[in-house]
């Protein structure tokens, strides 16, 4: 499993202030540092689509191995407007995410790879390997595209253009209520944004502008992969994290000197 993990645990209904704290480098900080293309993106994705969140679910997945443990993950799901790479099997998708609401609704696991979503949120999509991965989504927080307003942002708010050869640029970071507000359980925590990339100030460019561009990458790479939508009614087993064992110690494994 190649996705970089980092875990966090946090009470939901602890003290307003630590919730800052708590959401001050969220997924949104990125473990991809160059500029994305898009054209690489489309190609690296089974389905690329648009839609609003309808439906958030956590539930619990089975134990990996016997000393595995029970974590929560995120069902996510979509109701579809349009679907731009690949094939859905009906009006909704439902994407699994690693990380949400732990037994008994006392704490909250997040992963430092994974969006923050609340229904209503309306996305561009790009999506990889659901079900298979602990975030579906194509460079982790890069494939979520944020629709505000009819123009594009990133998880964090910040305006998305793209270049004439397909590079996604990021300026500055907007305040919209959908990006500094999550809604957990009934609880309405506050989000700070952590520092990302140098700031351009560019204006976001319109949602159509960017699917324009989807759709002329997806008339030049390999046909997309068959993708499946995650069904929270089905078992599933989460991540190992059994710890590793520590490197043998070479001294252990020298011959015994001779007599």
């Amino acid at each position: 499993m190649t996705d970089m993990l980092n875990l966090r645990l946090t009470a939901l209904h602890a003290a307003v202030a630590i919730i800052p704290f708590f959401f001050a480098a969220p997924s949104g900080a990125s473990m991809h540092h160059e500029h994305p293309h898009l054209e690489t993106m489309v190609e690296d994705s089974d389905l690329v689509f648009r839609g609003v969140v309808q439906e958030i679910e956590y539930v619990h997945s089975e134990p990996a191995g016997p000393d595995g443990v029970r974590l929560p993950h995120t069902f996510v799901t979509y109701s579809v407007s349009d679907v731009f790479r690949g094939q859905t099997d009906g009006a909704t998708v439902t994407l699994r995410f690693i990380g949400g609401v732990t037994s008994g609704g006392a704490h909250m696991m997040s992963s430092s790879i994974v969006p923050l979503f609340d229904v209503g949120d309306e996305d561009l999509l790009l999506v990889r390997g659901n079900g298979h991965r602990l975030s579906p989504l194509v460079r982790s927080d890069e494939g979520r595209i944020r629709i505000i307003n009819g123009r594009c942002y990133t998880e964090l708010g910040q305006s998305i253009t793209v270049s004439e050869d397909g590079i996604l640029r990021f300026g500055r970071h907007h305040g919209f209520n959908e990006v500094l507000t999550h809604e957990v359980d009934g609880v309405v925590q506050h989000r700070v944004p952590g520092k990302r990339r140098s700031e351009q100030r560019t204006t976001a460019s319109h949602v159509e502008t960017i699917v324009e561009r989807i759709l002329d990458a997806g008339e030049v790479v390999q046909p997309a992969a068959r993708f499946e939508s995650a069904d929270p009614l089905v078992p599933f087993e989460g991540p190992d994290m059994t710890p590793a064992p520590p490197p043998a110690d070479p001294a252990d494994s020298s011959p015994s000197p001779q007599h």
